[in-house]
């Protein structure tokens, strides 16, 4: 648990899964919870053999780290052309998203490429909100992270499950040889 606590101080939500699942496998292990431990592991193999879960969040993190490297290609490249959209001239009177979009519309009429265009206002919006954008990118793209090392776990542990029976142990749960519970 503590280490949980502390990855969450090194990259904002780090250890956040880490921490959830500490608190899951004491409360299924150790409380009168236990007896809902092979619902639990039945639900959480069948979300994850879907495929779909993977596949979105394989998309998500794709999305994430190209807006990351936008922002870079929009800072490193096109610098003196990041600015913050609140000091665009000349469009005060309309919304952020106006804004953005007529930022977007003159650096392509400017003749920059489409991907130049998008760096410059992603890294724009970045210090617009003094570098917040980015780290809440950041942030998801490190959930998903670990999400995804947690899937692979599930995975890997199979149908055995995640969650032993507590001390009491599972009722519902499976009678090998001997008696003993699976």
């Amino acid at each position: 648990m503590l280490l949980g606590f502390e990855l969450s101080n090194i990259w904002g939500t780090t250890g956040a899964v880490a921490f959830t699942f500490v608190i899951f496998y004491l409360a299924l292990r150790y409380t009168p919870f236990s007896r809902y431990s092979s619902a639990v592991n039945s639900a959480l193999l069948d979300w994850y053999a879907k495929k779909y879960v993977l596949y979105g969040l394989i998309s998500s993190m794709v999305i994430l780290l190209g807006l990351m490297i936008l922002a870079e290609i929009g800072y490193t490249y096109h610098a003196d052309k990041v600015v913050s959209i609140w000091e665009l001239d000349g469009q005060s009177a309309g919304t952020t998203q106006y804004k953005v979009a007529a930022s977007l519309n003159s650096l392509l009429k400017e003749r920059y490429s489409e991907i130049d265009a998008v760096a410059i206002t992603v890294a724009s919006v970045d210090k617009s909100l003094e570098g917040h954008y980015l780290q809440s990118v950041s942030f998801i793209l490190a959930e998903d992270i670990e999400i995804l090392i947690f899937m692979l776990f599930v995975k890997k542990i199979g149908q055995r499950g995640i969650f032993p029976a507590g001390k009491g142990g599972d009722k519902n749960a499976k009678k090998g040889p001997a008696g003993l519970q699976e």
